[in-house]
């Protein structure tokens, strides 16, 4: 393989220098000749190139990657056969990368921070749904095939490598390349070590399931621990094959698995690819779940040999994750130990819903103020609209009343013991003044909750759309006073129970939402408040810091403030928070695994279709779909 430097593959593809060596091959840098762009050259090794199992995985790999267009999936841009000095090469054509892997990372710093995790594991479940979605399904996710490589703005494109064992469904469209696919008679294997540290590599150490992949009753020359397959009694054995196992197809492009097949890394493998079955997306979510533990404990949910690791995925229950990595919070725990659950049913049902609610349950409320705060100084003059509408009645009751207010209230006696009818008109008209402000103060929360949640949401599914606050109160104007009876409710239940505190407290807080509730998912008066405490418990150590620092803000400045100064901060604080408030409810949606997608429903994505051809095209384009329209 070192004597391929310096010639040329096909005419097209100058090698340079060798970047890494496996078992079945090398990778090396090459250079297109007819651009002069830098390219990663994979290569078998001529002696596979006799087992047609070999170049029909290989074939596969390149098929997997080459059909998917995403960002964070490595870009294969050519495969083919050639001959060099006679000897028949198969060689497939990726980008070349820069960076290091998961891999690396982990073997110097043992593990690595939640906001590092959520942001890598987002960009890998988001190339797993679009693999997903085609029918792909990965079957060696690890950190080895989780690559950084730098974007040049002090941040990182996640890539997710080597579809060599990837299993296409027979359903999806192929382009299959024409090659004599025969059962091989023998294949070179090496024993697997799953206890060494994990080696610092780079991309191009590819072919890696000659080191990595456990191949059961393909052949005799493992060892029988390492060759383990679930029988019919569910215990582990190598006698017999599992009754549910994939079928060898003799045409190209169809699965490579024999019967009780196993292929895959141990310590990353499903309970299900351990057993040899049938395998679907849940798998892959289920490495993940094992990375995701990984990284943030700094080690594997199981160790020992191979034959001890297939044990240990089917049978055992893994180590609490807030055990291992006290730090951890009890949503995230929860959320990755049931990515690990033995049954596929109950894992998070999608790629994108583990990121999602991975996502959701990793944000802070001080975070959340950051984006409320983020939107509000980019979308200013909307969301200050909003505000001066929403509290269009309070200004004007102000207004009206300001002379009244300014009156002293107290009652003079002028030193008789009977008090005068202007003084008692005096009180009246203050308590009257008091009640309607109070009225109005409410009506403006209400309102300008309610207002913001669509622009929000606008702004998360079409953030170039110009937003129309017309629509938005137009829309909103038959449900005024649907809108206006919850809020009483709710602001009312509060008050009744304000000598008891304790219990307010409580209503206060589990009650917030109902605002969102009420906009997004159609439910009012007790019907939101019971949504809103459901939504409440998913997410509490974010909802109330926010309550807090909104009745903290709110008394620090009704206390200091003259009231003219008062309600002019409102005007400015007050969308901040629905702002903060709107985000939160879709968090809590998240938390549960649900995407934004799902979240916002085909309803509301429909109407908020953009006008612009060229917002169209943006939009249709977009990833963003809901599961009726994948």
């Amino acid at each position: 393989m070192s004597q391929l430097i310096g010639k040329t593959l096909d005419d097209k593809y100058c090698i340079d220098q060798q970047l890494g060596q496996g078992g079945m091959g090398s990778i090396y840098l090459a250079t297109h000749t007819g651009t002069l762009r830098p390219v990663a050259l994979k290569v078998i090794a001529p002696h596979f190139m006799s087992h047609p199992e070999f170049l029909e995985r290989f074939r596969r790999e390149a098929e997997a990657a080459g059909r998917l267009r995403h960002p964070n999936v490595v870009n294969v841009t050519d495969f083919g056969f050639t001959k060099i000095d006679s000897q028949n090469i198969a060689y497939l054509v990726m980008e070349y990368l820069e960076g290091c892997s998961l891999a690396d990372i982990l073997t110097e710093e043992g593990k690595i921070p939640l906001s590092w995790t959520v942001d890598i594991l987002e960009q890998v479940c988001d190339a797993m749904e679009e693999a997903h979605n085609q029918g792909i399904v990965h079957r060696d996710l690890k950190p080895d095939n989780i690559w950084l490589e730098p974007d040049r703005r002090g941040g990182y494109t996640v890539k997710v490598l080597d579809f060599g064992l990837a299993k296409i469904a027979e359903s999806q469209p192929t382009n299959q390349i024409a090659c004599r696919i025969e059962p091989p008679t023998s294949i070179p294997t090496a024993e697997i070590d799953p206890r060494k540290t994990l080696p610092n590599r780079n991309p191009y150490d590819s072919f890696s399931e000659a080191k990595t992949n456990i191949q059961a009753g393909v052949h005799n020359s493992i060892p029988e621990a390492e060759t383990a397959v679930m029988n019919r009694e569910g215990k582990i054995g190598s006698g017999e094959r599992s009754p549910d196992s994939e079928l060898q197809n003799s045409s190209a492009g169809s699965n490579l698995t024999k019967v009780g097949t196993i292929l895959g890394t141990p310590l990353y493998m499903s309970p299900e690819q351990c057993r040899g079955d049938r395998l679907d997306a849940k798998s892959d979510i289920y490495s993940l779940g094992v990375i995701a533990y990984q990284m943030l404990s700094g080690e594997t949910p199981f160790k020992g040999n191979s034959f001890s690791l297939l044990a240990q995925h089917i049978e055992a229950v893994p180590p609490a994750l807030q055990k291992v990595a006290p730090k951890i919070n009890k949503p995230i725990a929860e959320l990755i130990m049931k990515a690990l659950s033995k049954n596929p049913a109950d894992r998070p049902p999608s790629a994108s819903s583990f990121a999602s609610a991975l996502r959701a349950r990793s944000e802070s409320a001080f975070s959340l103020m950051r984006q409320a705060i983020s939107l509000y100084s980019d979308h200013f003059p909307t969301f200050i609209k909003i505000s001066l509408i929403a509290n269009s009645l309070l200004i004007v009751v102000s207004m009206l009343f300001s002379l009244p207010l300014q009156l002293k209230t107290h009652i003079s006696l002028d030193g008789e013991d009977s008090v005068t009818a202007s003084q008692i008109g005096m009180v009246v008209v203050a308590i009257f003044v008091g009640l309607l402000q109070l009225f109005s103060g409410l009506v403006a929360k209400a309102v300008n909750d309610a207002a913001v949640v669509p622009v929000v949401a606008q702004l998360m599914l079409t953030p170039l759309r110009p937003v129309s606050i017309r629509t938005i109160f137009e829309k909103l104007r038959p449900r005024a006073k649907a809108l206006i009876t919850t809020s009483l409710r709710y602001y009312g239940y509060c008050y009744l129970l304000l000598p008891l505190f304790i219990p307010a407290i409580f209503v206060y807080f589990r009650n917030s939402l109902y605002a969102p509730v009420f906009i997004m998912e159609g439910k009012a008066s007790k019907q939101a408040m019971k949504r809103s405490k459901e939504l409440f418990k998913r997410l509490p150590r974010v909802i109330i810091p926010l309550l807090i620092l909104s009745l903290f803000i709110s008394f620090s400045l009704m206390d200091n403030m003259a009231r003219f100064f008062y309600l002019i901060m409102s005007l400015f604080f007050t969308p901040i928070m629905s702002i903060a408030f709107a985000l939160t409810y879709f968090r809590t949606r998240q938390a549960n695994g649900e995407t934004i997608a799902e979240v916002l429903g085909t309803q509301f994505q429909d109407s908020a279709t953009p006008k612009s051809r060229w917002q169209q095209k943006m939009q249709q384009s977009s990833r963003l779909r809901t599961p009726s329209q994948k």
